[in-house]
């Protein structure tokens, strides 16, 4: 297989988690429940994990039909974390709520 000049190898949870944008558990959860791509590699005393980042791009953006739902699909390809979701999100339901309750918006 020929080289990807986009592949970066991960070495540990937190790279990996830091990469998808979320928290070391979450990564893990995924990769029990959605076949995240991680490699164990195995050595005498330890044990450690890698990822491939091509391979994570492929995984986030494989069809939506598979065990990810489209919310969690659509997060993972543009990347966009919780915060971020929650700064948007609070502000459209307090204009709806205002407007549904006869309020004015402010703009």
């Amino acid at each position: 297989m020929a080289e990807n000049k986009r592949r970066r190898i991960l070495n540990s949870w937190k790279e990996i988690a830091g990469y998808l944008r979320v928290n070391v558990s979450m990564a893990q959860r995924w990769e029990r429940r959605d076949k995240l791509p991680i490699y164990r590699v195995r050595n005498s005393q330890k044990s450690f994990v890698i990822a491939y980042t091509d391979e994570i791009d492929r995984w986030i953006k494989r069809d939506t039909k598979g065990s990810m739902n489209s919310v969690l699909h659509f997060l993972l390809e543009h990347r966009i974390g919780l915060s971020a979701i929650i700064i948007f999100a609070v502000p459209c339901v307090v204009l709806l709520i205002l407007y549904l309750l006869g309020g004015r918006p402010i703009f």
